[in-house]
């Protein structure tokens, strides 16, 4: 453990003149004059004085708050690469549409007459797991003497992980990374001269038109505010009463706030049925003496990993743009 300095009255219950007092001598302790210096300016406080410390470590700035991850059904898989077949064309034969979704282009026909054709086309997809990673070197007796600081460390580099995770679910752009879902999702397009509330409701309208139920929002919690602050012409607040506790809700979905999702834009989804996060090796941490010289250092390599995949099965389950029409 961590060596301390020994108290005055260690000193003297260990002095020779205590023990030869055991033994039947005369009883002749030396007097130690205690200096100004000696208890103040000691890094310990001085012989006299023990600091008393506060459990943990303190961060200047709390970690985010990650919750992207949940909204997108994680799950455990075993094979590093996911196969999936995907419809692509949805309109009827020669049609230059594939937006909307496939009605077979059934119609009522005269006796006698041609039949109209359907048509349909697929796609083979893959989803390939995509290593997330960081790693830190540390000094081996550091971390084996003080286990909070061990315990620390691991947090932190786990929380980096998902921290990037979560800003690739939105804007990765490939391998090496995730296929972000704002990079494939439907476009929106706000409404000139319309509100932050106005376009959250077209969102849901676009997705409604895909055939799919929005089942939430993500937006940067700046915007959340900015929507929460805002008031009718008697000043009255819109969202709700700020003498109760207000819940992330609008037009009877649940909002996600995420510092990673640019500010004046945001999310809409059917995020259960437009994607999935896959884990094939969740978030973890591991220490190896193997690299470099740390063995003969004695430092030690502390990565942290995940590897994960997001198949986007059905992009149109989700509409992303800003909030506001450019000027």
């Amino acid at each position: 453990g961590i060596q301390r300095s020994k108290s005055a009255g260690q000193l003297v219950a260990e002095s020779d003149a205590i023990k030869n007092y055991q033994r039947g001598q005369s009883l002749n302790i030396p007097v130690k004059t205690f200096q100004r210096k000696d208890v103040l300016e000691s890094n310990t406080g001085g012989d006299l004085l023990w600091p008393v410390r506060i459990p943990g470590i303190i961060q200047p700035v709390p970690n985010q708050q990650l919750r992207i991850r949940d909204l997108l059904n994680p799950t455990p898989i075993s094979s590093p690469l996911l196969a999936y077949v995907r419809q692509t064309y949805f309109g009827p034969p020669d049609s230059a549409s594939s937006a909307s979704a496939w009605d077979g282009n059934a119609s009522g026909v005269a006796e006698g007459t041609t039949k109209p054709e359907a048509d349909l086309k697929f796609e083979m997809c893959q989803a390939a797991a995509v290593t997330i990673a960081t790693w830190l070197p540390a000094s081996r007796q550091i971390l084996m003497d003080v286990a909070v600081l061990r315990g620390f460390i691991d947090g932190q580099l786990i929380y980096s992980i998902l921290l990037e995770e979560e800003a690739q679910i939105l804007y990765g752009g490939g391998a090496p990374n995730l296929d972000g879902i704002t990079l494939v999702a439907g476009v929106f397009a706000p409404v000139p001269g319309e509100t932050r509330i106005d376009s959250l409701r077209r969102m849901i309208a676009q997705v409604l038109a895909a055939r799919f139920p929005a089942t939430g929002f993500v937006m940067n919690p700046a915007d959340w505010t900015e929507i929460e602050l805002t008031k009718d012409a008697n000043l009255r607040y819109i969202v709700g009463d700020p003498s109760t506790q207000i819940s992330s809700r609008i037009w009877g979905l649940p909002v996600v706030q995420s510092e990673s999702m640019l500010v004046d834009n945001a999310l809409c989804g059917a995020f259960g049925m437009g994607a999935t996060l896959y884990d094939r090796e969740e978030a973890n941490v591991q220490i190896s003496e193997s690299h470099a010289n740390f063995f003969i250092e004695n430092m030690i390599a502390i990565r942290a990993e995940e590897r994960v995949m997001l198949p986007i099965y059905r992009p149109l389950a989700f509409a992303y743009g800003p909030l506001f029409a450019s000027s």
